[in-house]
């Protein structure tokens, strides 16, 4: 099955925190997510991610892997800057794994927890 181009308008919208992966190593599974509003997240076209308030991120990647292939983030536009992470003590995680299939986004962080998010209609 081909890669999805994950900056592409099927990939856009507002994708709601669904699922956490837990467990220890070798015996992961997932468990639902008590997801609020804060646990919203919009990605624009060009990959930036924002917060359900339409502000940046903060401790945003600088790069996507979508399966072997690294795409590069922008900055954010002044509009989405978020005034909040400037005060915010960021780890150097500057590349999340990401899997889309279909209305299911995984993303994988640097330390290698993953968080399930589904399309919100």
């Amino acid at each position: 099955m081909p890669q999805m181009d994950f900056l592409d308008a099927s990939s856009s919208g507002m994708w709601h925190l669904s699922e956490l992966e837990t467990g220890p190593y070798g015996n992961r599974y997932w468990v639902k997510a008590n997801g609020t509003a804060k646990d919203i997240r919009i990605i624009l076209q060009d990959g930036t991610m924002l917060t359900s308030d339409s502000l940046q991120v903060c401790c945003a990647p600088k790069a996507y892997k979508i399966g072997n292939t690294l795409k590069d983030i922008p900055e954010p536009a002044a509009k989405y800057v978020n005034p909040a992470c400037a005060v915010v003590q960021c780890e150097n995680c500057s590349v999340w794994e990401m899997d889309l299939k279909g209305d299911q986004l995984i993303i994988t962080y640097c330390k290698g927890e993953k968080f399930k998010y589904v399309r919100r209609q």
